[in-house]
């Protein structure tokens, strides 16, 4: 595909454009992101910390580390105060809202430790003791405790008890010992939830419980929200849940058409040309979830319940991640099937639409290495869509987001593998889904394809409402507006380019905090690594050059394709069969009876009418 240097000026100015937009409204929110100490760090810290204890040996632990975000204190934030006022907030109090979780357990054994390590200054800021409810400890009375604390404190974290009022106490009896609790507030943090009398404030405490003379548990400067901030999300979150649950049963539904198509058409021509190339992409698919589950595989231990067997609980993670990747993989190939066959049936002048043009030609021609990179042109028009749309919302809607991916990506052993799987997953199963297929089915539907178009983006849009932005209606808008831009490049220029602007505009959310925060050199060039990887692609499509011209459909007539052929040639050779109607008559018509596309483009070619 030939693309006029009138366009290329044109996405190219869009680009700069949403760039602009993107610096202005929406680099800031990576300023607070600072993962200085890695996981490993975090655990020889959090090692270091239990082996001062003359009866601990982290050694003889297994462990799980996962990256956790104070959700909570960074929602009641925004909320309240907006997000620049929560930079500070968090920079003058020493609040990093990112945080290693460290676990050391024993299989079949309740005791366990929990120790949380700031992934910014490395410091211990949370620690908790779980112990058999029958465990003995030394009695001692409140006063001592309270000296327990305070020395554990002053001596771990030079604790200065002048910045802080004490607030409560509480006491704990058990069998075989009593737990004592004790909580500090500091003086000048006291941001209320609303106007309203009695809605609460949020303040920032410090707890330790001690037991004997063990402390079992202790957080420093955790931020205590208000019932009614609590509430508040908790409502506000079902609408999203609402509409989550019509787009998981359309969505079926969707799947449930597609195939029917497939199984009606399994005979077409372009079904049986693309059918390998889409079974190849779901088994590629397939294997990428499997590792995907894998390299997260910290999460899904950091849940393991000590009071099964970890063998059956890995066999369960298995059986989980293999059904959960078939599943992905057969879920796609029925629209990528059905999607292909509609493409060339409704958009037969436009070849590159689909992937089918690229198997009769080649994928390593510059014509695709062109397109590549009106992904990248896109993607960044995407981003500017975005910042656009918050900062819209965040003025006149309310509208406040959080960070969940950053975490659930550093969690995992190599995060930028995390992101890229995350990127080729969604992309290619969306696009497929929404563009290819449901663009194309929207068009046998409403027989207008910009009608059809506007569905599917509202559709796909809402599908996402189950994402951490309120008010949960937002995320539909703006993700509707996002697939407005994609449909538009998928009707113009082809699957190819949209493919790559989702893979590239989700890659760049998945590692977005490792670009732009403080972090490690590898992770670091290891994500710009994976956002460059289209460009690699285009590069040596550029530098091989094959033809981008299409091998003929009847080249790859089978015996039962040419049979038909024959059939339907013999058909409209007979002036009686076909007087007075035209080719787009006789197709349309041909088409109802269920004759494949692409038979009845050959016999129109060679018929006289």
């Amino acid at each position: 595909m030939h693309i006029p240097k009138k366009t290329w000026i044109l996405f190219i100015s869009g680009a700069f454009i949403a760039l602009a937009c993107w610096l202005q409204w929406s680099y800031s929110d990576f300023a607070f992101v600072n993962l200085k100490f890695d996981k490993s760090q975090a655990l020889k810290i959090a090692s270091h910390f239990l082996s001062k204890k003359e009866t601990i040996d982290p050694s003889s632990f297994k462990t799980a580390i996962t990256l956790g975000f104070r959700n909570e204190t960074d929602r009641y934030l925004q909320k309240t105060i907006g997000f620049k006022q929560e930079l500070r907030f968090l920079k003058k109090h020493g609040v990093n809202p990112f945080y290693w979780a460290i676990r050391f357990f024993r299989e079949s054994e309740k005791e366990e430790f929990h120790v949380t390590v700031s992934s910014s200054t490395g410091e211990i800021i949370g620690f908790f003791h779980t112990l058999e409810n029958t465990a003995e400890r030394k009695f001692l009375d409140v006063k001592k405790s309270e000296a327990v604390a305070k020395n554990f404190l002053s001596k771990n974290f030079g604790f200065d008890f002048s910045q802080y009022t004490f607030k409560e106490k509480n006491e704990k009896k058990r069998d075989n010992r009593t737990d004592h609790s004790f909580i500090w507030r500091k003086k000048d943090v006291d941001i209320p939830w609303s106007d309203e009398a009695d809605s609460g404030t949020a303040k920032l405490l410090t707890h330790v419980t001690v037991s004997g003379e063990d402390v079992l548990s202790f957080t420093k400067n955790n931020f205590s929200i208000p019932d009614g901030f609590s509430r508040f999300i908790q409502k506000s979150q079902q609408s999203g849940q609402l509409l989550s649950i019509f787009f998981a049963i359309a969505y079926y539904l969707f799947i449930v058409v597609a195939t029917f198509f497939v199984v009606i058409c399994r005979n077409h021509l372009v079904m049986q040309k693309t059918k390998k190339f889409f079974i190849a992409c779901g088994i590629t698919l397939f294997i990428l979830s499997i590792l995907y589950n894998f390299n997260n595989y910290q999460n899904f231990l950091s849940s393991y319940p000590t009071t099964s067997s970890l063998k059956i609980y890995f066999t369960q993670f298995i059986a989980h991640s293999a059904f959960a990747s078939l599943f992905l993989a057969i879920m796609v190939l029925m629209p990528a099937l059905a999607g292909e066959s509609f493409q060339r049936k409704n958009f037969p002048e436009k070849k590159q639409g689909g992937f089918l043009h690229y198997i009769l030609s080649s994928f390593r021609s510059r014509s695709a290495g062109s397109l590549i990179i009106l992904g990248y042109l896109t993607a960044i028009m995407m981003l500017g869509i975005q910042s656009i749309a918050f900062h819209f919302g965040r003025q006149y809607c309310g509208v406040w987001t959080e960070r969940f991916q950053l975490p659930q990506l550093s969690s995992s052993y190599f995060p930028f593998l995390a992101a890229f799987i995350i990127g080729i997953r969604a992309s290619f199963v969306e696009e497929v889904t929404f563009r290819l297929f449901g663009i194309n089915w929207g068009k046998e539907i409403f027989k207008n394809v910009i009608v059809a178009a506007v569905v599917m983006s509202l559709f796909w849009g809402f599908g996402h409402t189950n994402y951490a932005v309120f008010p949960m209606w937002f995320r539909g808008i703006e993700v509707t507006f996002l697939g407005f831009l994609l449909s538009f490049v998928y009707l113009r220029y082809g699957i190819i380019p949209v493919i790559v602007a989702h893979y590239l505009f989700d890659v760049f959310w998945g590692s977005s905090g490792f670009l732009f925060g403080q972090a490690k050199p590898f992770d670091f060039y290891s994500c710009l690594f994976i956002l460059l990887l289209p460009l690699f692609l285009a590069a040596i499509a550029f530098v091989k050059n094959k033809s981008d011209e299409e091998k003929p459909l009847s080249y790859y007539l089978g015996k039962h394709q040419k049979y038909n052929l024959r059939v339907l040639s013999a058909f409209l050779n007979n002036p009686e069969n076909t007087a007075g109607k035209k080719p787009s008559e006789l197709k349309k018509e041909l088409l109802s009876h269920g004759w494949d596309a692409a038979i009845i483009a050959e016999a129109l070619k060679n018929s006289p009418n």
